[in-house]
């Protein structure tokens, strides 16, 4: 209804322009009432065409609007882009704008097998001359999503990356309240289908994530859900600015691909949050066909190992906060490198803000200050406790110390 209202301000000069606009015609009546005679008697095109015809005919636009979606979404009434053209074209302006942009985008994807022929039917929805979704914020960022990723489709990337530029800035300048969930995960989808094809593996994962937080993830099928899961795997262990795995573990559809073909993307993932080489060399040698016919694994196959070795030392790290002065001897035994590249190691991993610290040169050892925040499971959580059960200890003594040197504070 809201929506709706910031249309009606507009639709004004709109329908000037666009045969869209034009008053609900005795043809389209004529037309759905063909299509019902002319479907087989008793099946449930027929009785949904007729359901169609009788709230047109009784301009009954929201119970209308209602059985449009239900009608292309389950594909109980062919011929839908003729539908459209013949019939709901005539009356779209009564229509609510993000439904109308909905039943499009079924449309294209239940009929549209060419992104040309789709983007014939959606780009003039994204002018003013010629549709009033133009007017409705949520409307245009749906119709721009789709638009963005059939011209992706279509190879014009150029094109793609434009319209999901400025789907992007109607979805940044949205209030939290202004855009539903289902059309921030259809923009964040289009966003992550882009990054993967042009992107990067961070921008590609981001925006996945982003998909995943507003999808309804039990509505997606299951090889779906397993996919995403993949390319959100290798998304995160290809990605030079991802460090952190404990946020993707505990994701629905991650923990899922435990029970799939992709159970060894798992397994990857839990090495690198642990930062266990043994693990990482366990899983590479047993699963090496599998990860050889992923070609970004392969070209990536040195930065995984160096990758691998940050990690190690970030765990290495997380495990001795309490002793922050860590030597290079040490380092080199955990992370498995070569005394003199523990130095290089180190500087990487500061100059990617994962850790800071002080490098003593002269001692050979850091003394670390920080290391970089982390989601973390039980086992980390079970350290920690018992890291906190040391320090309770250790605050015990001293207090018990001070008591005793200093009993005449405390009398």
């Amino acid at each position: 209804a809201e929506s709706r209202a910031c249309v009606e301000v507009d639709r004004g000069s709109w329908k000037t322009k666009s045969s869209a606009g034009r008053s609900f015609s005795m043809g389209a009546l004529e037309y759905i009432r063909g299509r019902a005679a002319g479907a087989a008697e008793g099946s449930e095109e027929a009785a949904a065409l007729a359901k169609l015809s009788d709230f047109a005919a009784r301009k009954l636009w929201h119970q209308l609007t209602e059985e449009l979606l239900v009608v292309v979404s389950s594909r109980v009434v062919s011929k839908q882009i003729e539908l459209y053209e013949h019939f709901i074209r005539e009356f779209a302006n009564k229509l609510n704008p993000v439904s109308l942009a909905k039943i499009l985008k079924h449309i294209v994807s239940n009929e549209c097998s060419d992104p040309k022929t789709a983007l014939q039917l959606l780009t003039p929805q994204l002018s003013a001359d010629t549709s009033f979704l133009f007017y409705d914020t949520e409307a245009r960022v749906l119709i721009l999503s789709q638009v963005s990723t059939l011209e992706l489709s279509a190879g014009n990337r150029d094109k793609a990356k434009e319209e999901l530029q400025n789907a992007r800035a109607l979805v940044d300048a949205a209030g939290d309240d202004q855009l539903s969930k289902d059309t921030r995960s259809s923009f964040y989808a289009a966003a992550a289908s882009f990054h993967k094809i042009v992107g990067t593996a961070a921008e590609f994962y981001k925006n996945a994530m982003l998909f995943l937080a507003y999808m309804d993830i039990d509505s997606l099928p299951v090889a779906t859900k397993n996919q995403w899961a993949f390319d959100l795997g290798v998304a995160a262990l290809v990605g030079d600015e991802i460090f952190n795995f404990g946020e993707l573990l505990t994701h629905q559809v991650v923990k899922e691909m435990q029970e799939t073909e992709y159970a060894w993307v798992f397994q990857l993932l839990r090495a690198f949050d642990r930062g266990d080489l043994n693990a990482f060399d366990g899983i590479c040698s047993e699963y090496a066909d599998k990860m050889n016919a992923q070609a970004i694994l392969v070209a990536n196959a040195e930065f995984l190992r160096q990758k691998i070795t940050i990690m190690a030392l970030l765990d290495f790290a997380f495990e001795r906060v309490s002793q922050r002065k860590l030597t290079f001897a040490e380092i080199a035994a955990r992370c498995r490198l070569p005394l003199e590249e523990v130095d290089f190691l180190l500087m990487r991993a500061m100059c990617l803000k994962l850790i800071d610290g002080t490098i003593d040169g002269v001692d050979d050892c850091i003394t670390i200050t920080r290391v970089q925040p982390k989601v973390i499971g039980r086992e980390h959580v079970a350290d920690m406790a018992t890291r906190l059960g040391v320090w309770c200890r250790n605050v015990g003594g001293a207090l018990s110390f001070v008591k005793s040197e200093s009993a005449e504070l405390f009398t």
